[in-house]
């Protein structure tokens, strides 16, 4: 499962930027950091590599978010799985 962490920077009015905020509470695969001063730290949990971008995207589409900045990444599962290390029977559904 990759893992990403990544900070929003945020804009627009404090409603605006509510309605990200309520649509990120709500998504599962994230948990959500502190908001400090516009800028908004997470971690995103997805299934696939393509979720992260698809993600970010979304984000940017937003009209509330000026930058996203990839503070960290992991795909570890997904390397471990495509190298043989781990069987499909182990990776998590």
């Amino acid at each position: 499962m990759p893992t990403f962490g990544l900070v929003l920077a945020l804009k627009g009015r404090s409603d605006e930027r509510e309605q990200v905020l309520t649509w990120l509470r709500a998504d599962p695969r994230v948990q959500l950091g502190p908001l400090e001063q516009h800028r908004l730290a997470l971690v995103l949990d997805t299934q696939t590599a393509n979720e992260e971008a698809a993600f970010i995207e979304r984000c940017m589409l937003s009209g509330c978010v000026r930058q996203v900045d990839i503070a960290y990444a992991n795909f570890e599962d997904l390397v471990a799985f495509a190298t043989g290390e781990e069987t499909p029977d182990e990776h998590p559904a």
